[in-house]
């Protein structure tokens, strides 16, 4: 490739720590450039020179003096010198790159370039004719709560997650419901997947094949490349990415913290700074083959990733700098994040030392751009919503390789999630909750937004709150041979109290006065458009004594007319004189199943194993 520069990165079986380099010293000639050079020697160019010398380094002690009592006490003295520098560098010196490098290819040694042209998929022009001057895909900013995304999902593998996400976010396994667009020629970091050993962490290297058997993982090449908004991040690593020269400040690598997590800290503070100039992070497809040699690499190695990288990211997204210029925004997000543990002092000093030689060089810092970061974000209008659907490709499940089965029945749970991602579940548990509550929110919370778990006994570290739904309604049954005639009256009370549009839909269903509409279900949802209507009716019960088998069937029957009702239950598995653990009650095609009461560890590892049949993730727990 014309005009670039290959660096070859740490090697995965033998990981070694980034060694710390010696802060550079800017000979004083860069200073002394006149237009009769002399070919003098030191001791008679010195003495020729003293006075500019002398004002010289007088200028330099105080503005360092000024710059270092104005910012920090760690980075104090390197940040004067490189402010410094930068002020009389934009003054005076104007020199051009003496390398010529206009992109750099940072890239592991075991990977070789598929077709031998990195240039078949990666956008290495950005200007000229070259280019491709061409909208790119983009991740939506809808949700504001997105701040990283699993890229590997885009390009076909939903069970496969780099290194560097956070193992919190591993189980978002679901494809973006739309992207958004936005125009290329500022993706000066891009990061390309690699196929056969793709960049994984040791958590999944180690859990996912037989120790003997090599990774050879495939990604869609025919995907399209996928940006990256501000707000949103994704991992970044040193095995396959092209730096443009206005990221190449981008480009050190910290020395206080592993060498397995030192270039994905680099590449979540370089997304970061990004934002400050307009630029952003595109994710390509393969271009690289790496090979596995099957000789593993320490979890220690990547300590500081698991620890940090989730607190890191949320850090990130919500900096703030109301620097001037790029490497001052550059100083001192490198000073707070050693404030904040994710590096030490030595990586404060090595930032500086690193803008001090790109300085050196003839480096033009880029110009900062506008940023919106605290604006409220503009809706995403219909016609603006772009549809990708990835392909589900063969991947690997606990050594086992999925097949389409597997696929299908992971589509089944996603499919769920989008029909009840926004509904809350309320459960009341009238066993023991020590092992159920948290057994239910496992299964449920893969599908409900919000699991909110009753007992008749309130649990703090189990998050169960106290209720007691014998008595919601102050029943009282045993002994009354009467009791229905009781219910009618009271329904026959609370209907003449109902709003006079509730009045009307009971009314039209409900013809025969001496009947009683009665519900033995236990699973109810309420639209939102009915939500304050059912908390009227609901108030209206007051404290009579009217049973919620009574109850509920009123409230839905005053709501809305029974033709309009939802049937999404109507395939729910419900089924009376069986055991009360019975693996009929399960099954991946329905929405909803009644709860098992989980009553030992044996009852768990079963239910987890035939609940794996529609979500294949949850044999990880067994």
């Amino acid at each position: 490739m014309e005009n670039s520069t290959q660096m070859l990165v740490q090697d995965r079986e033998k990981p070694k720590r980034n060694q710390p380099r010696s802060r550079p010293i800017l000979a004083s000639n860069r200073f002394s450039e006149t237009k009769n050079t002399k070919n003098l020697d030191f001791s008679t160019w010195v003495s020729e020179n003293l006075y500019k010398i002398l004002t010289i380094f007088l200028l330099i002690t105080t503005v360092a003096a000024l710059f270092f009592l104005r910012n920090y006490g760690v980075a104090g003295g390197d940040t004067a010198a490189l402010l410094c520098l930068q002020s009389t560098q934009s003054q005076s010196i104007h020199p051009k790159f003496p390398h010529g490098a206009k992109k750099i290819y940072d890239v592991d040694d075991r990977g070789d370039v598929i077709d031998n042209d990195i240039g078949k998929r990666f956008d290495v022009e950005l200007i000229g004719e070259g280019a491709r001057q061409e909208v790119i895909l983009q991740y939506s900013h809808e949700n504001p709560n997105k701040t990283v995304v699993n890229p590997y999902i885009h390009f076909g593998q939903r069970s496969v997650w780099p290194r560097g996400l956070p193992l919190e976010n591993v189980g978002e396994i679901g494809h973006e419901e739309f992207y958004t667009e936005v125009f290329g020629g500022k993706q000066f970091i891009q990061q390309g997947i690699s196929n056969g050993l793709p960049d994984v962490d040791s958590v999944f290297y180690f859990t996912r094949k037989p120790v003997l058997e090599a990774f050879d993982i495939r990604f869609d090449e025919h995907a399209p490349k996928v940006a990256l908004p501000q707000g949103t991040m994704v991992p970044v690593n040193s095995f396959n990415t092209i730096f443009h020269s206005s990221a190449f400040w981008g480009l050190m690598l910290p020395v206080s913290v592993s060498s397995m997590s030192s270039d994905v800290l680099r590449g979540y503070w370089a997304q970061r700074l990004l934002w400050e100039i307009g630029g952003y992070v595109v994710v390509y497809p393969p271009t690289v083959h790496r090979y596995d040699r099957i000789e593993a690499y320490p979890f220690s190695e990547e300590k500081d990733l698991h620890v940090n990288v989730g607190r890191l990211i949320k850090f990130l997204v919500g900096w703030r700098s109301d620097k001037h210029r790029l490497f001052e925004k550059i100083l001192e997000l490198s000073y707070v994040m050693a404030e904040e543990g994710f590096w030490t002092e030595k990586d404060v000093q090595f930032t500086a030392a690193w803008l001090q030689d790109l300085l050196a060089v003839g480096y033009q810092q880029p110009r900062l751009m506008s940023l919106e970061l605290d604006r409220p974000r503009a809706s995403i209008g219909h016609g603006d919503r772009k549809e990708f659907i990835p392909q589900k490709l063969p991947s690997v499940h606990l050594g086992v390789e999925e097949i389409g089965t597997v696929n299908s029945e992971i589509a089944n749970l996603i499919h769920w999630r989008k029909s009840f991602g926004n509904v809350v579940l309320i459960m009341f548990c009238s066993g023991p909750v020590e092992r159920t509550a948290l057994e239910w929110r496992l299964l449920y919370g893969r599908i409900f937004k919000t699991v909110i778990i009753l007992s008749g006994q309130k649990n703090v570290d189990l998050a169960v709150e106290e209720g007691q739904l014998d008595h919601a309604y102050n029943v009282s049954i045993a002994g009354n041979s009467d009791w229905f005639v009781k219910q009618a009256d009271m329904v026959k009370k609370v209907v003449a109290t109902m709003p006079v549009h509730l009045q009307v839909n009971f009314k039209e269903t409900v013809k025969d006065h001496k009947s009683l509409t009665i519900c033995n279900s236990e699973v109810f949802y309420v639209p939102r458009r009915f939500v304050a209507d059912f908390i009227d009716l609901v108030n209206l019960v007051g404290d009579l004594d009217i049973h919620h088998k009574v109850a509920i069937p009123m409230f839905f029957l005053a709501l809305d007319l029974p033709q309009n009702f939802d049937l999404v239950f109507s395939s729910m598995v419900y089924k009376q004189n069986l055991p009360s653990n019975s693996t009929s009650f399960y099954s991946a095609e329905v929405p909803a199943v009644h709860p098992w009461n989980v009553l030992s560890e044996q009852d768990f590892i079963k239910l987890i194993r035939i609940m794996a049949a529609g979500d294949p993730l949850l044999m990880e727990l067994v």
